[in-house]
């Protein structure tokens, strides 16, 4: 009895490690709440999910906090660019649907919308990890893209299954941001040490 309440237990530490995933997961969340800022957001949730959750280094909301500010700028001048285009694909599909001559064009509208979605899994990622200039991230990201295409399509299929099972069971948003986090962390710094050379300054 005395070493089920020991807090070195499996279990208290399993415990208070699930607790750390809900609260990377809430402050993800809680920062995302102006969706302009989801981009810093999500940069810190890669940050903090490779440097706390698996590295166990650090305290959770100073990573997390120190990395949304680091990359706040950059990170929201490209959400808010990739939502503009998403918006706009959105919309143009929304008019040439239902067109028997525009089939086409909807199936590059959805190849459009797919290629965008698998560059964005990499971008949040790499500004977390590097400081470079725009024109330069948005190259490395396609460049990686291409190189690493099996693993692209991975991520994806990552993210889209947690987009979806949070839109079936909302109550999931309580976990599965930190989990995709690190899944992305396992996965795409392996592709970033591959490819690390690369000019960039990798962040401190």
């Amino acid at each position: 009895m005395k070493q089920f309440f020991n807090v070195d237990n499996i279990i208290f530490r399993g415990i208070s490690k699930w607790m750390d995933y809900i609260f990377v997961s809430f402050l993800w969340f809680m920062f995302s709440i102006p969706l302009i800022t989801m981009g810093a957001a999500t940069a810190a949730l890669y940050h903090t999910s490779g440097q706390c959750l698996i590295s166990d280094r650090g305290y959770i909301f100073r990573s997390f906090w120190g990395s949304f500010k680091n990359s706040f700028r950059q990170s929201t001048m490209l959400a808010a660019i990739l939502g503009v285009l998403f918006g706009a694909i959105h919309l143009d599909m929304n008019l040439v649907r239902g067109q028997a001559a525009m089939k086409m064009l909807q199936t590059l509208f959805v190849a459009a919308r797919l290629l965008f979605l698998m560059i964005g899994v990499y971008v949040f990622p790499y500004i977390s990890k590097y400081r470079m200039g725009m024109v330069q991230i948005i190259k490395d990201c396609v460049c990686l893209c291409v190189l690493s295409l099996p693993w692209t399509i991975l991520l994806t299929l990552i993210l889209t299954a947690a987009l979806c099972l949070i839109s079936i069971i909302p109550g999931a948003i309580l976990i599965m941001p930190s989990c995709v986090g690190v899944f992305f962390n396992l996965i795409l710094e392996r592709i970033f040490s591959k490819y690390g050379d690369n000019g960039g300054r990798e962040e401190d």
